[in-house]
């Protein structure tokens, strides 16, 4: 059954109809989409309390298709290992530095500061002393404008951070679907490699028979026992590779790398993908463009805090007191302003400036992610239809093979061309398995990439 996800599903999950066919220059709506002005909101309310990192947040992920589910772990499984991850723990505990700023700049700058003045009075004509006394209290205050845009900035923050837990735990899903799919290689190979000895151990055997019979060579003996030979020690290699790869991965991942032996590969079951609809999707939720455009937005707010500045905050304060033994009291109101000057400008202009250049990243951002999403889903075409001539081209060279050998039990060929006609079997049929699971990998990589497959968590804030 083809995948519709896989298949270029819109957004709202409807298949494409037929399959474009194989075009190398970037989509026009893909361009369109690239330079796209910016639109994003950085006052959003604050963020949901609930943990990103819950697993039930992900019960909306929808089920695998059949290929993938064979060969990749229960996705339970995955996003637990997915979560476990230091960086993605890291840019957990990222949200709760925010909202804590979220709240300090709530608060705002200022406290009250309490002053005391204890002193002693004593007349020049040696008259009388006297103990005099002052309180005071003070305190900044932001003009109302400033509050509101501290407010923003925090909300601006945690939305920051949450999206970059997101975009760690989209890195940490594409991490494991590469991590996976190199096991699952190493280990296919060292499986096709144990075949491959098996089958040269099984040929030997018969060209033994036929040398104690009088039939063939002696010499013909020597060079299947040395096939047989190398076979073995090509096995030793792909299981010591195999073995490396599953130790780097349980590392890593600290869950159980693909079964031993593993299982059969099943055919990829998707058909050809339809790039534009498939980079709309990409589009349509990417945390690397949601970060970017964040971050101008929160770039744009910082320049505005900053011009804000240009009008300094005024400290306001009250004090008592008593003087000359308290014969006279005093009470008052005290204003302060610091007068504004050239520093204030300058930060003005320096916030204004990467306000521009977060403009600037926000753009390449999304010319990179549409490169990127073209590029995969291009790949993948391509892979499908390399996957394709592969298979046909491993099954002819196998059914060479075994003409091959019944043309050598006959007496019609020599074990030169016996061998070469198996070398090249094995060879054609190692291709084919390679193409395959790259295929099943690219498959799983789009899937990955439209968060169809173990998405990031759901975030009300968004």
């Amino acid at each position: 059954m083809a995948s519709a996800v896989a298949a270029g599903a819109d957004p709202a999950g409807r298949a494409s109809a037929s399959a474009p066919a194989l075009d190398l220059r970037l989509p026009p709506a893909a361009i369109a989409q690239a330079g796209a002005g910016l639109s994003a909101d950085a006052s959003g309310q604050p963020a949901d309390a609930r943990d990103p990192s819950d697993p039930a947040l992900h019960d909306h992920a929808p089920a695998l298709p059949p290929d993938l589910a064979r060969v990749l772990p229960p996705s339970e499984t995955a996003e637990r290992a997915i979560a476990a991850l230091p960086e993605v723990k890291e840019r957990l505990r990222h949200i709760d530095y925010q909202s804590a700023e979220r709240d300090r700049l709530a608060a705002g700058p200022y406290e009250w500061t309490a002053r005391a003045v204890v002193q002693q009075r004593r007349e020049e004509s040696g008259g009388p002393r006297y103990r005099e006394q002052e309180l005071a209290i003070e305190r900044g205050f932001r003009w109302s404008g400033k509050v509101e845009q501290d407010r923003k900035l925090g909300a601006a923050g945690v939305r920051l951070a949450r999206n970059g837990y997101s975009d760690a735990w989209h890195e940490g899903a594409r991490g494991l679907v590469a991590g996976w799919f190199a096991v699952l290689r190493e280990s296919r190979a060292a499986a096709r490699a144990a075949e491959q000895a098996a089958q040269r151990e099984r040929a030997v055997a018969v060209i033994r028979k036929r040398v104690a019979a009088g039939d063939a060579p002696r010499i013909e003996q020597g060079l299947a026992e040395s096939e047989a030979a190398q076979a073995r020690s090509a096995v030793r290699a792909a299981q010591a590779k195999a073995a490396v790869a599953r130790a780097e991965f349980a590392r890593r991942y600290g869950i159980a790398a693909p079964a031993e032996p593993v299982p059969s590969l099943p055919e990829p079951s998707y058909d050809p993908v339809d790039i534009d609809r498939y980079i709309e999707a990409v589009l349509a939720d990417n945390h690397e463009i949601r970060l970017a455009e964040i971050d101008a937005a929160r770039a744009r707010l910082m320049a505005d805090r900053e011009r804000a500045e240009l009008l300094p905050d005024p400290t306001v304060g009250v004090h008592a007191g008593r003087e000359r033994g308290g014969i006279e009291r005093i009470v008052g109101v005290s204003v302060s302003m610091p007068i504004g000057g050239p520093a204030r400008t300058a930060r003005v202009s320096a916030a204004l400036a990467e306000a521009d250049m977060a403009d600037e990243r926000l753009r390449a951002t999304r010319v990179r992610v549409v490169q990127s999403a073209y590029e995969l889903a291009t790949l993948a075409n391509a892979a499908r239809d390399s996957w394709d001539s592969l298979q046909a081209a491993a099954a002819l060279a196998e059914r060479n093979a075994d003409l091959a050998e019944r043309g050598y039990a006959l007496g019609e060929l020599g074990i030169g061309e016996l061998l070469l006609a198996r070398r090249q079997a094995i060879e054609a049929r190692t291709a084919e398995e390679t193409a395959r699971v790259g295929l099943l990998e690219t498959h799983a990589r789009l899937l990955v990439d439209r968060h169809a497959l173990w998405a990031p968590p759901e975030d009300e804030d968004e």
